[in-house]
């Protein structure tokens, strides 16, 4: 399919594909701010792979890395378009610098919790594919929190546990 540039953030679509799965428009319908319907995954990590000695992650080796392993994983390149009294799921290509980013610091594990916490609050944009990897400075000494934030219209149960394995 050609791609085309598709509303104010420049994501690359293509055309609409099929049709969401009814509970997948039952997910986005009872989705809002303060019940978030979404699940969260969150993380302890220490040196190695993109976090150096000092604790400071690598982002952008971080983003090479998801980059690579979400081309294996279309969900997590839709998004859910209007069509009718439905949705549509098009193909998009995710904002790595959006999806996959550094956030404020917190005071160790019971900030990281009071983040998670607050994060089932706030829905995830519906305009790019609902997902997000935070890494979040001072959850651990020496390390860094992370936190995965994945839309249920995009998946739930196994489909979930596949995803979450195939990114980590």
């Amino acid at each position: 399919w050609p791609t085309t540039p598709h509303g104010e953030n420049g994501l690359m679509t293509t055309p609409a594909k099929r049709r969401l799965a009814s509970v997948d428009e039952a997910n986005l319908v009872l989705d809002h701010s303060g019940q978030v319907n979404a699940f969260l995954v969150a993380g302890l990590l220490a040196e190695g792979g993109f976090v150096g000695r000092s604790g400071v992650p690598d982002v952008d080796a971080l983003r090479k890395v998801v980059g690579e392993r979400i081309a294996t994983v279309p969900q997590l390149r839709q998004i859910a378009v209007r069509a009718g009294r439905g949705h549509r799921w098009v193909n998009a290509s995710p904002d790595l610098d959006h999806h996959v980013r550094l956030v404020g610091a917190v005071a160790g594990l019971t900030g990281l919790e009071s983040l998670c916490a607050e994060l089932m609050t706030v829905p995830l944009p519906r305009d790019r594919p609902m997902w997000e990897i935070l890494l979040v400075p001072g959850a651990r000494v020496g390390g860094i929190g992370v936190v995965l934030r994945i839309h249920h219209a995009i998946a739930d149960g196994m489909a979930a546990v596949a995803i979450v394995t195939q990114l980590f």
